[in-house]
């Protein structure tokens, strides 16, 4: 998911979250999409649908229309980032014509521990059934999966035709996440270090985990896979102190392929607020993605964290 670059937030991408709670059962399809059948995609085939998805997740003037499939600026960025996905983690079912051209593509992220599912698409190629094939690859993806009982949805605000087909298929609409990118290297980084701000710790995870539990209730991140995190290279958790205790925390990812800090959770304690805290965390995790090379940071705006904001522009309210 990729918004556009600059240290304003001008305009910056929003999607709308949207969810059902499945029931395979009830699914329905109509019998105009019933014209082709979606496949299922082996793996080793995910990063050909790269330039497909990248073209067909763009409007004519440019606009994303699945903030969740969006993976970066161009084609290889797409392909790079479907390659990088575990085989375990995602599905994608394609749809192919007479000649076996790429007609239509959906796909998903997959925590079966949560049994839960993150859609990429849907996506068809512009006609007169371009509507009816996106339902129906949709329909294949929600029968495809008996054993996950949520999906969620990110289609753009602002496309009105891939929203129609969740409402139409009865998800409900749940929250508008904005994203937000910025270069790195602005004089922000160039602060001295903050000593309130240093690298988690195995027992600061007691102290923060319940702020994070009700700032981000069902996270893509389970409570083992932050506690991980700690020491696992791609990624970087850091807490802030207040008065000898955790008060605010962070957890991002260096993404390779996206050359971007990609900031995943970032809370402070209500009751520190105001302090720079947030502000602190993040000028910290801005220089650790400097060190490794990256030129952008990106994080995401919900609802809830509307003071992410704030933070963004340096600062926190």
């Amino acid at each position: 998911m990729r918004g556009g670059c600059g240290d304003a937030i001008d305009a910056p991408a929003a999607s709308v979250a949207c969810a059902m709670d499945l029931d395979p059962t009830a699914t329905s399809t109509p019998a105009t999409t019933r014209m082709l059948v979606p496949g299922p995609v082996p793996p080793t085939e995910w990063p050909a649908l790269g330039a497909f998805i990248f073209r067909s997740n763009r409007t004519a003037d440019g606009r994303v229309r699945c903030l969740h499939g969006d993976q970066g600026g161009d084609e290889r960025s797409h392909v790079a980032e479907l390659a990088e996905l575990p085989a375990g983690e995602a599905a994608f079912w394609r749809a192919a014509g007479s000649r076996g051209e790429t007609l239509g593509v959906i796909g998903c992220e997959i925590d079966r521990s949560q049994r839960r599912a993150w859609i990429r698409g849907p996506w068809a190629v512009p006609g007169l059934s371009s509507a009816s094939l996106e339902a129906a690859l949709l329909n294949t993806l929600e029968r495809a999966l008996p054993d996950i009982n949520r999906l969620d949805a990110f289609p753009s605000e602002d496309d009105e035709t891939l929203a129609a087909l969740y409402r139409g298929a009865g998800y409900c609409r749940m929250d508008v996440h904005r994203v937000m990118q910025a270069a790195l290297g602005d004089a922000g980084t160039a602060t001295a270090a903050d000593p309130r701000i240093r690298p988690a710790r195995s027992d600061d995870l007691g102290q923060w985990l319940p702020l994070h539990h009700g700032l981000f209730p069902g996270s893509y991140l389970s409570d083992d896979e932050i506690a991980a995190a700690i020491s696992d290279g791609p990624r970087l958790v850091l807490t802030a102190r207040l008065d000898g205790r955790p008060a605010g925390y962070l957890v991002a990812k260096d993404d390779v392929t996206g050359d971007e800090l990609y900031v995943d959770y970032l809370g402070v304690d209500p009751a520190a607020r105001g302090c720079g805290l947030g502000r602190a965390l993040l000028r910290h995790a801005m220089r650790w993605g400097e060190d490794r090379g990256r030129r952008r940071r990106q994080l995401q705006q919900g609802p809830a964290e509307r003071h992410a904001v704030g933070v963004r522009n340096g600062q926190e309210r």
